[in-house]
């Protein structure tokens, strides 16, 4: 009987990290798709914001876009936290 139990744990161990690899590796593949896909919306959206911005200041004055990406970005850290510094806006609408 005592046998019977030592065995039955092996059995559970060894079934348990087998479980526990597949998971892991189902996990990891997985967040390596989700940074992926996040990379990937993430250049959609900032080529996005420097199309916006270049197409507004396209209409305006030099000295004005200047101005209106300094407002800008303080209305988007209060919004978004960070990333929307006026270097940052001024660097997307470069990289569109």
């Amino acid at each position: 009987m005592k046998q019977l139990k030592k065995t039955s744990k092996k059995i559970v161990l060894q079934e348990s990290k087998k479980l526990y690899l597949q998971i892991v590796a189902l996990i990891n593949s997985r967040k390596e798709n989700l940074n992926r896909s996040f990379n990937k919306e993430l250049t959609m959206l900032n080529l996005q914001i420097g199309n916006h911005i270049d197409e507004t200041l396209a209409n305006t004055e030099e000295n004005y876009g200047l101005e209106i990406v300094a407002t800008l970005s303080p209305l988007l850290i209060n919004q978004f936290r960070k990333g929307y510094t006026t270097s940052s806006l001024h660097r997307v609408r470069r990289f569109w």
